[in-house]
């Protein structure tokens, strides 16, 4: 059996462990990046991120909602990122929905997860307003952008003036969050997760590879390989990530990020390269490029370098010109 060396990386007891560990580190560094719909940067340092979790993780302790199941409904973001990490440090448990779910199937989650506050974007916000209206929800908190009212932003910012101590109630075992299976044979089913679950999940995650350079991460937060190997891992290691958020804007953000490692599941690795030998095929290049594969491949296999024009062109206008590692 063929053996790695493991990095040295980190172990935390809980979350606020894990988040002061990252923005004491990392401090200034650039950790979250994201692209607005009209290809606006906007980027945030690990301080940055400490400052939003915990002042929102205060804010939410003081509301009374330790304990709690919070339910996040959004898009991809730095907002998702900050809802579950201070939902974490406040001592609730954060449910992730799967928002490419039918409507009805959304609001169904919700209420077998007993949520009683859902932190919704815009998008979803029509989704979740019937829970509050039936009483299912007490709260509903907008996230994404500043309106009239209580907000994600508005309670991160309130949450910094509070003297409240963090972390005195979280222990490792006790509850995190709750994520969906996909629902192969059935409908989807929650699964409990603790604060060690997805802690030493992260961790480890990092162990064997471990990432040094920029990373762009196109798969959902709700996603549990995103979340806590994809995001959460390589936030350990203080490098700058950018969050996908809209399939729409995917291939374009992906060349704004300038990110040399992008990180998949194997579905949207292999739909990326038949795209690409679809486009090798209208221009009646096929043969061509998978001699100059083939050749690429024997190369590498003896450790030599070989970087033909025609190959890096077809990179470059696919999209992945930065590239040069896929995880």
């Amino acid at each position: 059996m063929k053996k790695f060396n493991m990095y040295t990386i980190p172990y935390f007891d809980t979350f606020y462990d894990y988040v002061k560990y990252l923005s004491d580190t990392h401090g200034d560094k650039v950790g979250i990046v994201q692209f607005s719909r009209k290809g606006e940067r906007e980027a945030h340092s690990y301080h940055d991120l400490g400052e939003d979790v915990f002042g929102l993780a205060r804010a939410l302790r003081r509301s009374g909602l330790d304990g709690a199941h919070i339910g996040i409904v959004s898009e991809s973001s730095y907002d998702y990122l900050v809802c579950f990490l201070a939902i974490n440090c406040a001592g609730a448990v954060a449910v992730t929905i799967d928002t490419e779910q039918p409507d009805e199937t959304i609001r169904t989650m919700l209420r077998h997860a007993d949520v009683t506050a859902v932190f919704a974007s815009e998008t979803f916000r029509p989704i979740c307003e019937p829970l509050l209206q039936d009483g299912t929800l007490k709260k509903l908190v907008l996230m994404g952008k500043e309106t009239d009212g209580e907000t994600l932003r508005s309670l991160c910012r309130e949450g910094r003036s509070i003297d409240m101590p963090l972390g005195d109630n979280l222990m490792p075992e006790m509850n995190s969050s709750i994520v969906f299976t996909s629902g192969t044979t059935s409908a989807s089913k929650p699964v409990l997760l603790t604060q060690h679950n997805i802690l030493v999940n992260a961790t480890e995650s990092v162990m064997i590879a471990r990432g040094t350079q920029d990373l762009f991460s196109p798969l959902p937060l709700y996603h549990t390989y995103g979340l806590n190997s994809t995001v959460m891992g390589n936030m350990i290691n203080g490098i700058s990530i950018t969050i996908n958020g809209d399939l729409k804007t995917m291939l374009r953000d992906m060349k704004l990020s300038g990110a040399k490692t992008l990180a998949a599941v194997p579905l949207m690795i292999e739909a990326i390269y038949k795209g690409m030998m679809n486009g090798v095929a209208e221009a009646g290049m096929a043969d061509k490029v998978k001699s100059l594969m083939s050749i690429n491949r024997f190369l590498n296999k003896i450790g030599l370098s070989f970087r033909k024009k025609d190959l890096l062109s077809i990179k470059e206008k696919a999209g992945f010109g930065n590239f040069d590692q896929f995880v």
